[in-house]
């Protein structure tokens, strides 16, 4: 939750310095503001909130809400589903979080990831029908707090074979089985993908349980990306806003670090990771206050 509050209050901040981009950081400041309202806490981490789920689906089939979008993160099934509304649609796409053990162990360099994964486009007569909202809803929220069997790789421990706890979920309860549900009532979607290259590592040492990079923080991410390069893509734009906004969004979670007082070590990676960000971003940078 924590992650998804500092965002969107970052693009609020955005949006009152980057005038050029003021029409895209509205509709990702839109699309964080509902991924906030349908998620609460569970324990220590987050699962999705089936009532605001239900309001958050109405709202988007909504006159007023062309375009609009709400991202879940279907964190027992290790997935993310972006719903967004599309003149007279709303499209569903799902996608994997983690990546699995494999992927990681045989990738040399970065890890090349395609996103969304499978989509799906349902007219709004269909999803207006009684009882659609409801059961998708109570679906996901299950889904995003209930483990299902048969997703955890198998590992051979004292000659039985036992899910092993330390490799990711596969997703197919989101991107096979509810696919195929979305399916029986839409029609398959080719929408526009993006790429990101990942350098995935897991710090594991003295532990029973690995540590890896944050599943939610990739959500955000793709979420913010999609939604940048898709209400700009009839820009012509040189820069990058995605890339812009995530320079932006590093310098202000930098700037509350020197606020609060973090370690001098920890800045000083901080500064250097925005520092290889700016560089790379090079002549693409645009020319915005960062702090």
């Amino acid at each position: 939750m924590a992650l998804i509050q500092c965002t969107y209050n970052a693009l609020l901040k955005f949006g009152d310095i980057a005038d050029e981009l003021s029409e895209p950081t509205q509709v990702a400041t839109a699309i964080m503001r509902a991924t906030f309202c349908v998620h609460k806490p569970l324990g220590k981490a987050i699962a999705v909130d089936e009532v605001e789920l239900i309001e958050t689906l109405r709202q988007l089939q909504g006159a007023d809400n062309k375009e609009s979008a709400v991202a879940l993160h279907v964190r027992e099934q290790n997935a993310g589903v972006l719903i967004t509304r599309s003149d007279d649609a709303l499209h569903f796409e799902a996608f994997e979080l983690s990546p699995t053990n494999e992927a990681v162990n045989t990738t040399e360099g970065r890890l090349r990831r395609s996103f969304p994964g499978r989509a799906v486009a349902i007219r709004l007569d269909r999803v207006r029908e009684p009882g659609f909202n409801e059961a998708l809803a109570a679906t996901l929220a299950r889904m995003s707090a209930q483990p299902a069997p048969d997703t955890l790789p198998k590992a051979k421990k004292a000659k039985q074979l036992h899910d092993e706890n330390r490799d990711t979920i596969h997703p197919k309860m989101v991107t096979e089985l509810l696919y195929a549900f979305l399916l029986a009532v839409g029609s398959p979607l080719e929408g526009s993908r993006i790429w990101k290259n990942t350098r995935e590592e897991v710090l594991w040492q003295n532990a029973r349980l690995p540590w890896r990079r944050s599943p939610t923080w990739m959500l955000i991410r793709v979420t913010l990306q999609l939604a940048f390069t898709r209400s700009t893509q009839n820009l012509g734009r040189r820069a990058d806003p995605y890339k812009t906004f995530m320079i932006f969004l590093m310098a202000d979670v930098l700037q509350q670090c020197i606020d609060i007082e973090i370690r001098s070590d920890v800045l000083y990676s901080m500064t250097g990771k925005l520092s290889r960000r700016l560089n790379k971003l090079g002549s693409e940078r645009e020319s915005v206050r960062l702090v």
